[in-house]
């Protein structure tokens, strides 16, 4: 079985972010879903992926700003809420861009579990 030790410092660092996060959120993820998770979001971020949309920067900033406010992540309704948007199928599709680039991270099975992995900033 593969060990935490076998990935380089920054994935290691990643992938133990993502454990407390989920462990705290009780999510039942084992190491190698913790550690795959993490090596594609690393993966992501070196490759520098170019700059959002208007509406995926917003929706990016709706979800921090609702986590800071609540301490929860938002509903799929909230955010379509706060984006203006006339369905949450619009709402699906942003989160799918954000979590297919290695923007966030959305736990399989989990409602308000989104974590957000990088901002338009950085």
């Amino acid at each position: 079985m593969t060990s935490l030790s076998d990935f380089p410092p920054d994935v290691q660092a990643a992938a133990s972010k993502a454990h407390a996060e989920f462990a705290s959120s009780q999510c039942s993820d084992n190491l190698g879903v913790i550690i795959a998770r993490a090596i594609v979001a690393d993966r992501c971020q070196r490759i520098n992926v170019t700059g959002l949309t208007t509406q995926q920067a917003a929706c990016l900033k709706a979800i921090a700003e609702h986590q800071a406010r609540t301490g929860l992540s938002p509903t799929h309704d909230e955010l379509r809420v706060a984006l203006g948007l006339a369905s949450k199928s619009g709402v699906s599709r942003l989160l799918h861009w954000l979590e297919s680039r290695g923007r966030i991270l959305r736990p399989a099975n989990q409602s308000r579990a989104i974590t957000i992995i990088s901002t338009p900033s950085s």
